[in-house]
């Protein structure tokens, strides 16, 4: 089995860093040591302070199949009956947050290949699984303020409408004063 998936940006910037792997039945799965695995070793709590550049992510990043700026690892998988595979990545987040892009999807490829056995077909829907990861960036813009004086002003029109008609209505005369 290989994976791939979106490591670096076209400037350089971390995408996905990988943290893990894990598997149902270790006995089963040897996977080649990765030097996409923890490479600045957070897990062991050294510190790091990430420094992206700023770019624009937009249509140039997600799909592996150039290799560009990919990470890619391989997994022997023996035969069993079933394996659980469990990958654990991390957004870079860093490098988004400099970025300038709203939405894009980070695409992580899964290739199953059978070797060494002639009797063994897989099926073509099988062989390949894509999963698509999309990051969003939320805008902070908040409400224009246009929409805020205008709605203030709208009230303000409302409630003096309100107080005309109930004054014409008679609403605010007092009897007492009249006996008086």
């Amino acid at each position: 089995m290989t994976i791939m998936f979106p490591y670096i940006s076209p400037e350089n910037n971390t995408l996905l860093y990988l943290t893990g792997i894990t598997f149902s039945s270790n006995n089963t799965v040897s996977c080649h040591d990765s030097q996409f695995m923890d490479p600045l070793k957070i897990l062991d709590k050294n510190p790091h302070e990430p420094s992206p550049v700023e770019e624009n992510l937009i249509n140039s990043i997600g799909i592996c199949e150039n290799n560009a700026g990919c990470a890619d690892f391989s997994c022997a998988i023996y035969p069993s009956s079933l394996v659980e595979f469990n990958m654990l990545l991390r957004i870079w987040k860093p490098s988004f947050i400099k970025a300038k892009f709203n939405s894009i999807g980070l695409n992580i490829t899964a290739t199953l290949t059978i070797e060494e056995s002639p009797l063994v077909v897989l099926n073509k829907t099988m062989e390949r699984t894509t999963v698509t990861l999309t990051v969003s960036k939320d805008s902070h813009g908040g409400v224009p303020i246009w929409v805020i004086i205008l709605s203030v002003l709208a009230g303000l029109l409302l409630l003096a409408l309100v107080i005309f008609a109930l004054w014409k209505a008679g609403f605010f005369r007092r009897p007492l004063k009249e006996k008086m």
